[in-house]
């Protein structure tokens, strides 16, 4: 195969409302058939695939894509770059890094802060395409009870993102008061300390002593944020009487800090 985009069927009619378009960058010719046969059979996916990093950096610059497959290593550039180049030109693309190798720590690092997934290789196609189509499954979102259930069964993920996040998050740390209404007893809220971990435009992680439910409201009000969220996930934070809680905001955030 050339080191050009290589299009392994007629490209399916992109005109269609709910097409899907999907980039498979790898320098491995088997693994890029592979994939592209996996999903050539899906209506509503419009695969196209590239063997060099400057070809990728090319159809990422002229579609709009909804999930992109990136292998770290490349013959003329590294992976991690173009995904970089995603998250510039693209923030909603779903990017997955796939990789036969280990990653080093500022490696990982980079891939948690810019993709969605890491998943390691020879790994099952079949699995791979039901993971997919869970992944842009866009009105479901998936959260934490999920993802650790999805990661336990499928052992090629070796990495997914809290909630698939479609923002980036920053690291941050500030402590804030907030009011937590109960789902369907509005008329209650009780009025709690916590401290933000990671913020983005979506919503954030924040560590309370206050154990919250799916579905709570929390309401911020005090000098430093105007906002309200939707409890999404709470866990314990190991051994401590502390719990990591993630929220997404339902009204615009403004937030001063």
């Amino acid at each position: 195969m050339s080191g050009g985009v290589n299009i392994l069927y007629e490209r399916k009619i992109t005109s269609e409302i709910n097409m899907k378009k999907l980039l498979i960058v790898d320098d491995d010719a088997l693994m890029r058939y592979a994939l592209s046969t996996t999903f050539h059979n899906d209506t509503d996916m419009d695969v196209i695939t590239a063997s060099t990093g400057q070809t990728a950096l090319k159809v990422i610059n002229e579609n709009r894509l909804d999930l992109c497959f990136l292998d770290v290593h490349l013959p003329d550039m590294n992976g991690l770059d173009i995904m970089m180049q995603v998250r510039t030109v693209s923030p909603e693309t779903r990017v997955i890094i796939m990789t036969g190798s280990d990653v080093s720590d500022s490696m990982m690092k980079s891939i948690q802060e810019n993709a969605n997934c890491l998943i390691s290789k020879p790994f099952e196609l079949d699995q791979v395409r039901l993971f997919v189509n869970r992944l842009l499954s866009t009105n479901k979102p998936l959260y934490r009870d999920e993802r650790a259930a999805l990661v336990e069964r499928t052992p090629f993920i070796k990495w997914l993102a809290d909630g698939l996040r479609k923002h980036k998050r920053k690291l941050i740390s500030k402590s804030i008061t907030y009011y937590t209404v109960r789902p369907r007893s509005e008329d209650v809220t009780v009025l709690s300390a916590a401290d933000i971990l990671d913020i983005s435009d979506g919503g954030m992680c924040i560590q309370t002593a206050c154990r919250l439910d799916t579905g709570h409201l929390v309401r911020f009000g005090d000098a430093k944020m105007q906002s309200e969220g939707v409890v999404r996930w709470s866990e314990c934070c190991g051994t401590t009487n502390l719990f990591r809680t993630g929220i997404e905001f339902v009204s615009q955030a403004s937030v001063v800090f």
